[in-house]
């Protein structure tokens, strides 16, 4: 199955898949909130929660990127059929570009304007994955 440099690739794009969810994207420190963006919702991580945003609000980015995972496994698996890999890889690329458009300027200002907390992506390890993603795709 990984004979190819090409299906390491696929490989390490499909762990960078999965191991977003464990990881943050951003966090938001403001006067009255520190929050926790995840791929999946945001955690309030005060001692008493009270987000103002619903986490069904981020549920495109966990299922777009559901998706991108299992078109990369299929690629992955389908390694004697390149051109149907070919086609499968354009998808889950295209998912992937899309992800990370709605994470930067769709949900990102979203939660700045409700929250009133600034985002700090970059001290958070999630939001690297999937531009690993992205790169390794």
């Amino acid at each position: 199955m990984l004979q190819r440099i090409q299906s390491l690739f696929l490989f390490i794009a499909l762990v960078a898949a999965v191991v977003v969810h464990f990881f943050p994207l951003a966090s938001y420190l403001g006067e009255i909130y520190y929050l926790k963006f995840y791929i999946y919702g945001l955690r309030d991580m005060a001692p008493d929660p009270s987000i103002p945003v619903n986490n069904l609000l981020v549920a495109p980015l966990y299922i777009l990127n559901g998706i991108a995972a299992v078109l990369i496994l299929i690629t992955l698996i389908s390694y004697k059929k390149r051109i149907r890999q070919l086609k499968i890889l354009r998808i889950a690329i295209l998912l992937s570009i899309v992800n990370l458009i709605l994470i930067f300027f769709f949900y990102s200002p979203k939660i700045e304007s409700v929250t009133g907390a600034r985002a700090d992506f970059l001290s958070e390890a999630g939001i690297y994955f999937p531009l690993i993603m992205l790169l390794f795709l």
